[in-house]
């Protein structure tokens, strides 16, 4: 069985950062050999990283009716009506890309995927550090 956790952003990009930021900590702390821990820039990249997978989690930051470092647990199903928005400053985003890669690769594009998305700040996803709330996230994720 193949697991995969991808953590998707931007580096230097704020409360953005916050899926390259756990990925950082999951592999700092280490994760059983069967989980691969991944960084993904573009949405447009995970039809491919989703290819042959039995299960993923995708962590995204995302913007929401709730305070900064809240978690939200979601499924594409989710995505894709509209319930949840995970940030995208790239033309595809997370609901389309996984779409795109159950229509290319319908026999083995991973069936079972999960979103934990982080609750962000929209003023603080530009530049520079994660923000109090989102980093205290991070820990509370990769405790568990």
């Amino acid at each position: 069985m193949t697991r995969r956790v991808i953590g998707l952003g931007s580096l230097g990009g704020g409360d953005d950062g916050v899926g390259f930021a756990v990925s950082r900590c999951l592999r700092e702390v280490g994760v059983p050999a069967d989980v691969d821990v991944l960084d993904c820039r573009a949405p447009d990249q995970l039809a491919w990283l989703l290819e042959g997978v039995d299960a993923a989690v995708l962590v995204d930051a995302a913007v929401a009716r709730a305070d900064p470092g809240t978690l939200l647990q979601t499924t594409p199903e989710e995505i894709a009506g509209g319930h949840i928005a995970p940030l995208s400053s790239h033309g595809l985003g997370i609901g389309q890309a996984l779409a795109l890669g159950r229509s290319v690769s319908p026999d083995t594009f991973c069936e079972r995927i999960h979103l934990l998305a982080v609750v962000v700040d929209p003023r603080n996803i530009r530049e520079g550090e994660l923000s109090h709330a989102v980093a205290q996230a991070v820990v509370l994720i990769t405790e568990h």
